[in-house]
């Protein structure tokens, strides 16, 4: 590989040969990069028609790619023809021929573009007339976030976020999975990184260099926070693809509440609720129906805890122990002990199975405590689960409506869901019906979380 002294002497040999070159700025070369071996220049013309063609096919080595930036996007490349090149001695040299007037404009960032890509730094290395003023930059600067937003638009930004992740979950739906992932890694993502961006500002109360296209997050964002925001990058697995809408949903709902609270905002929780809410709809096209536990439903019963062993789980959540049960009648029997309160047992509890309308079949496992005590409260009043194969499909949030109607019929006030801190999709759930995050705590080793549901 060529070193660089070898490279800028070329250049400059180059560039003195030709009359109409009249200076030569090396851009884009701070900070240095691992694994990129990476030059770019800009060449100041007389005439930028000349470089139309391909004039440097010979004179910078064996070349293995050509892509001309100006001719796919002109509107980033005012006046100016772009030389994208690869080599095969493993070098990228980039040379932008453009008029003083167009650099200058550049230099002095009055051209402007979303998602910057382009580099900021520059150094002066030939002027042949002496045409340019002082060119050196050696920080890179244009990528430095300081913005903190209104209460119009960070509720408009929410909003906007709202509907790309509807039209995102019905490309899903549909498994439209090019327009799916276009949605996800574009529409999506860019609010998301925008969310970010303000929480990190805020966090560090000083202007944040965030890299060229955000590179910087993994190193600025807390490390709970990252761990979700790669949840947010799947696979072409459509189960996935809803896992990592469940991690989308959450750390928004985490920032955007956080910046709520640094900037006196109201983060407009109704909303996301009825939003996320109308998704999980879409995702059910069958309606389910809450079942109580009998005899009459023994064989499904003793299907839906086969199959979470078989998936290797070695709990079945929300079914009042099934799981530990060798007989099936002396399960069923505890159930029905627990529906009602007694001297020995104070608190009433209603477990109940959602049942799929269309074919009968069980979906998911659903239990309520009437009411909280010392000895159980860490578990909170709510505890569900689904089968693994009826898994991110939207059914959880479908089956907690309804567990939730049942406890306003009864008189509950609010109710409170534990889920581990790992458990994105649970989390989502609760977050999808109206839950709030109030606390944190230590279980077995384990970090759970506690979602308060009004139920006014």
């Amino acid at each position: 590989m060529r070193t660089e002294k070898e490279i800028l002497n070329n250049i400059i040999d180059i560039a003195n040969s030709d009359d109409c070159v009249r200076a030569v700025i090396r851009s884009n070369f701070l900070p240095k990069r691992d694994y990129l071996h990476y030059f770019e220049f800009c060449f100041i013309v007389n005439d930028v028609s000349k470089y139309e063609n391909d004039i440097f096919e010979n004179s910078l080595g064996e070349r293995i790619l050509l892509y001309r930036g100006d001719k796919n996007y002109p509107e980033m490349f005012p006046n100016t023809k772009a030389h994208l090149m690869v080599f095969k001695d493993g070098l990228t040299i980039v040379i932008d021929s453009i008029d003083k007037d167009s650099f200058l404009s550049r230099y002095n960032r009055e051209q402007t573009h979303d998602n910057v890509w382009m580099g900021d730094t520059y150094k002066k290395l030939l002027d042949k007339d002496g045409i340019l003023p002082e060119i050196e930059r050696l920080e890179e600067t244009q990528t430095l976030f300081s913005d903190t937003p209104s209460e119009k638009e960070f509720l408009g930004t929410c909003n906007e976020f709202f509907w790309v992740l509807k039209t995102f979950a019905e490309y899903t739906l549909r498994k439209e999975l090019p327009s799916a992932m276009f949605y996800l890694n574009i529409a999506v993502r860019d609010l998301l990184n925008k969310m970010l961006r303000w929480h990190i500002y805020l966090k560090n109360d000083a202007p944040v260099d965030m890299g060229i296209l955000d590179s910087n997050i993994e190193k600025l964002l807390e490390k709970e926070l990252f761990d979700l925001y790669k949840k947010t990058y799947p696979s072409a697995d459509y189960k996935e693809i809803w896992n990592a809408f469940d991690a989308v949903t959450l750390l928004w709902h985490k920032v955007g509440c956080s910046i709520a609270d640094k900037c006196t905002f109201t983060y407009p929780e109704e909303t996301e609720k009825n939003m996320l809410c109308f998704i999980q709809n879409l995702k059910t096209e069958d309606d389910l129906i809450l079942v109580a536990p009998s005899e009459e439903l023994k064989d499904e019963i003793l299907d839906y805890k086969k199959e979470h062993f078989d998936f290797g789980d070695m709990q079945v959540h929300g079914s009042g122990g099934l799981a530990f049960y060798e007989d099936f009648d002396e399960w069923l029997g505890h159930i029905i002990s627990i529906k009602t309160a007694s001297q020995e047992r104070p608190i009433q509890t209603s477990t109940f199975f959602s049942k799929r309308i269309s074919d009968g079949k069980l979906i998911g496992c659903i239990k309520l405590h009437h009411s909280l005590t010392d000895d159980i409260k860490d578990g909170g009043h709510i505890a569900y689960g689904i089968r693994p194969s009826e898994r991110g499909k939207g059914y959880g949030t479908k089956q907690l409506q309804l567990c939730l109607a049942y406890a306003r019929q009864h008189d509950l006030e609010q109710v409170i869901v534990s889920c581990d801190k790992d458990n994105t999709a649970s989390a989502a759930t609760a977050i999808s019906c109206g839950g709030k995050l109030v606390d944190e705590f230590e279980e077995d080793g384990v970090i759970k979380q506690h979602y308060i549901i009004n139920l006014n």
